[in-house]
């Protein structure tokens, strides 16, 4: 008896060392009729088609979420996408159907919206002329604007975004704004438009070797753009005119060294930077100071800030030079040192 059962033991362990055997001789792994060539799998915020080429029968295609548009052409896939808002990148996959059992997917992810932009809530620009704003701006979707008025446009870059301004025929100051959006988010920029020019009393310090008080009245009137002005000290009767710069996106007036103010006793006269004991003669040596509009409704600005390689900047000179190129070769006599000259409107034009 103990033997056949023995016996009957050692027959099912063959039997099943047996089955084990077979079974793996006999399987083989599925193969898809299908084959993947190549995939574009990421597409930008932004949106696009990506294209995604496959070798085999292609009965069907899908995309696993909505915001994935598919469209088949013989071999090739065109899969697309919108923009997308979020800031969160997205996934979803596309299944590409030989047949009914026979399936092959391609993971597709597009990348999250990014909208960065440097720019205050309100600005000022000039009136008498065409003035520009010039702001970064960081984004991957598109970024749309909507003025207020007509005379308001903006153009936008990869990486800035330009506001400018017609000129102002009305003949007093207006106001506007324009909306910066991606379409899920807004920033609205006001714009306040002035006409500065007229005739300023200037105050400063004249920092020779013995230092005054000293009187610089004037007129200042329009350049060529919004963003241009000239100073015209009464003194010189209109023959000598100190170029200066309105910034709208910071507010403020500059003066650069090397700036041609006029001819003056058969000699020419440029702007020369003070900083420290040192002049400077090149145009990136600049003095500015922020525009402000006073209680009584006038504007005034003192020319204060400046920094050149590290030095302060103390003020600016008229100098006059004998040839139309400030170097230190050719200059010669001091016709007004002004240390922190500050103007102040009295008369409008």
């Amino acid at each position: 008896m103990m033997k056949i059962k023995n016996i009957m033991l050692g027959l099912l362990a063959c039997g099943t060392f047996g089955f084990m055997s077979c079974s793996d001789d006999d399987f083989t792994e599925f193969k898809s009729a299908l084959t993947v060539t190549s995939a574009e799998t990421s597409i930008e915020a932004a949106g696009g088609t990506k294209q995604i080429h496959v070798d085999g029968p292609l009965a069907s295609v899908y995309a696993s979420a909505s915001w994935l548009t598919i469209a088949q052409s013989g071999s090739v896939v065109n899969v697309t996408a919108g923009v997308n808002p979020d800031v969160q990148s997205r996934n979803a996959i596309v299944v590409l159907k030989a047949s009914e059992n026979d399936s092959t997917i391609v993971n597709i992810s597009q990348s999250g919206a990014r909208f960065e932009v440097n720019v205050p809530e309100q600005i000022t620009v000039l009136a008498h002329g065409k003035s520009e704003a010039t702001f970064d701006i960081l984004h991957n979707i598109p970024v749309y604007t909507t003025p207020s008025a007509d005379w308001i446009s903006a153009v936008v870059t990869d990486d800035a975004i330009t506001i400018y301004t017609e000129p102002n025929a009305t003949g007093g100051d207006r106001e506007g704004f324009i909306d910066v959006e991606t379409g899920t988010v807004s920033k609205r920029i006001e714009i306040i438009q002035y006409d500065i020019c007229g005739q300023y009393d200037v105050t400063a310090t004249d920092f020779s070797t013995r230092p005054k008080n000293v009187s610089l009245p004037g007129k200042l009137i329009g350049g060529g753009t919004g963003n241009e002005l000239l100073f015209c000290p009464d003194k010189y009767n209109g023959e000598i005119q100190i170029p200066m710069t309105f910034d709208a996106s910071t507010n403020s007036i500059k003066v650069s060294a090397a700036s041609y103010c006029g001819p003056y006793n058969n000699l020419y006269v440029y702007t020369v930077i003070v900083a420290g004991n040192t002049q400077r003669y090149e145009p990136q040596a600049t003095v500015s100071g922020a525009l402000a509009k006073t209680d009584d409704g006038q504007f005034s600005f003192e020319l204060n800030e400046g920094d050149w390689t590290g030095t302060a900047i103390s003020g600016f000179r008229l100098r006059t030079f004998t040839e139309q190129n400030p170097t230190s070769s050719n200059v010669k006599d001091v016709i007004e040192n002004l240390k922190y000259p500050k103007f102040v409107r009295v008369a409008a034009n």
